[in-house]
């Protein structure tokens, strides 16, 4: 009885029941299909005992969208984790029997926290007993969660919910990876929504929107193409949310030509290849790397002071902080990742969790590799938003 109260139905899921505006058809349809896959996942994991069977179940879905099916278990079985008198890990047993869609179900074990208040009021204690690279993906899945259910809060008006530290920086990126579907995948409407945004929150938004836009699908090329040249200045943030979603599909093994295409565009590489960026920028970086709890305050600005530190083309300003600890910065950075001792990395990047300096790495890959020969890609953030996403959906 229970585990029926729990269900969702699947009229939750057409987007004219959350007010968004498609001017696509056939991407609107694309995204939908997502949604139903992830609400099946979440049913079958409140109502089905057997994790094995439940795995069974999940992985019958087509390849593609199997991975939004194992996101929405790990939203039903996190739910049925916080109920009282809960007697099993479900969540950390799925994570243990399916850890090729690791990263998909820390991002729906967040939406699980987004449904239980006393999850939302203690989020540091929650994000802290989970696997320190990737607990980060969980905060990102709450900020995807609240801009999809609450548009016109989140989306619309800027609202966020009263967190500080990185926490901040990682549901910023979930919000992001949600404006590629409350815009219904158009480029027009992605821009126009995201730079009217506080201008340093940008830099986290585009990273969600490179993250969805590859790994999901549903825009055509030239949606890819529009999107680059509106990320401006903040490329390479798109790019590493493309790298993210390459990893997550060839970690999962459900490969699609869409987000092989988009890999060949931002990074000029195939989706294979663009993933083993990821797995490079890992090298040498340990959860040793992540800062105690009383960091996270700080850890929320570090990046952004690095960012402001550099002039357009990336080089230090003279006289700024970075500048002076350029080089052990660099070692903590940049390619070749060789282990390095701790009394040789950066202060600014010891006050920042290890996933963010794995996706400043990243950043900088492309950079190096593919950004500097984008001599057209404009200096400024783009302006003049014609169209701002404004919905009457739910507050």
């Amino acid at each position: 009885m229970l585990s029926r109260l729990l269900t969702i139905s699947r009229n939750e899921v057409p987007f004219a029941r959350r007010g968004f505006v498609p001017r696509r058809a056939e991407a609107c349809r694309h995204l939908e299909e997502v949604g139903t896959a992830f609400v099946m996942g979440y049913n079958l994991a409140v109502t089905m005992p057997d994790l094995d069977d439940l795995i069974g179940r999940l992985n019958q879905v087509a390849e593609p969208r199997v991975g939004f099916a194992f996101e929405g278990a790990a939203m039903g079985l996190g739910i049925l984790d916080s109920l009282p008198f809960a007697l099993a890990n479900r969540w950390s047993r799925l994570v243990i029997a399916a850890p090729e869609h690791n990263y998909m179900l820390h991002v729906g074990l967040g939406w699980a926290w987004a449904r239980i208040p006393w999850k939302r009021w203690r989020l540091s204690s929650q994000v802290e007993r989970l696997a320190p690279l990737l607990r980060w993906l969980a905060v990102d899945g709450l900020g995807f969660h609240d801009a999809f259910f609450s548009t016109r809060r989140v989306v619309t008006e800027h609202r966020v919910p009263r967190i500080d530290g990185y926490s901040r920086r990682a549901f910023d990126q979930g919000v992001g990876r949600a404006l590629w579907f409350v815009c219904c995948a158009d480029p027009q409407a992605v821009r126009d929504t995201l730079i009217a945004f506080p201008a340093d929150r940008h830099r986290d938004l585009w990273a969600g929107v490179g993250l969805a836009m590859t790994y999901a699908g549903g825009g055509l090329m030239e949606t890819v193409e529009s999107l680059a040249e509106f990320a401006g200045p903040y490329h390479a943030e798109l790019a590493q949310g493309a790298a993210f979603a390459a990893q997550a599909r060839r970690r999962a093994g459900n490969p699609t030509e869409h987000a092989d295409r988009v890999c060949q565009r931002i990074w000029g590489r195939s989706a294979d290849e663009t993933a083993q960026v990821t797995d490079d920028a890992l090298v040498g970086l340990s959860d040793s790397d992540v800062p105690s709890q009383a960091d996270w305050h700080r850890a929320g600005d570090s990046s952004a002071g690095v960012r402001r530190a550099t002039d357009d083309s990336g080089s230090p300003e003279a006289g700024s902080a970075f500048s002076v600890d350029q080089r052990r910065l660099g070692r903590s950075l940049a390619l070749p990742l060789s282990r390095t001792p701790k009394t040789h990395e950066s202060s600014v990047t010891q006050q920042l969790p290890a996933y963010e300096i794995w996706r400043l790495r990243i950043q900088q890959i492309w950079s190096n590799s593919v950004g500097r020969d984008l001599n057209s890609a404009p200096k400024a953030s783009p302006s003049g938003a014609t169209h701002v996403v404004s919905v009457a959906g739910p507050a």
